[in-house]
C-alpha cells in the first residue's frame, strides 16, 4: 500500500515539473492511446515506444494511461455492438473476397 502511494506522489511530482503544458498534453494524449487499446500488441509497443524517445511527459503519459484503461473497460460494450454493426457477413461491407478474414 505505501509502494502505491509512493507511486502516486511521484507522478504527480512529475507532473508539477518544468515540463510545457503541450508536453503534459501529448503525454496524455499518448497514454489515452495506450489504455484504449489492448495491451500486448505492436500499436501499444509504438506508442510505449514514442512516449519514451520522444520530449513529452512520461508521468502523463502514464497517469492518461491509468486513467483510460477503466474507461476501455466501461466503453467495451458499445465498441462490440459498434463492431457487430460492421459485420462482414451481414454489416456494411459485403465483398465476399473479405469474408475469408471475419473467421
Amino acid at each position: 500500500m505505501f509502494a502505491l502511494i509512493k507511486l502516486i506522489q511521484s507522478l504527480l511530482g512529475a507532473l508539477h515539473s518544468e515540463g510545457t503544458p503541450g508536453q503534459l498534453a501529448a503525454g496524455i494524449a499518448l497514454g489515452a492511446f495506450l489504455g484504449l487499446t489492448p495491451l500486448f500488441n505492436l500499436h501499444n509497443a509504438l506508442i510505449f515506444a514514442a512516449l519514451v524517445l520522444l520530449n513529452v511527459s512520461f508521468a502523463g503519459g502514464m497517469l492518461g494511461w491509468a486513467v483510460f484503461v477503466p474507461i476501455g473497460f466501461l466503453l467495451d460494450p458499445l465498441f462490440d455492438w459498434i463492431n457487430r454493426g460492421f459485420d462482414l457477413y451481414g454489416g456494411v461491407c459485403r465483398d465476399p473476397r473479405l469474408r475469408p478474414l471475419a473467421a
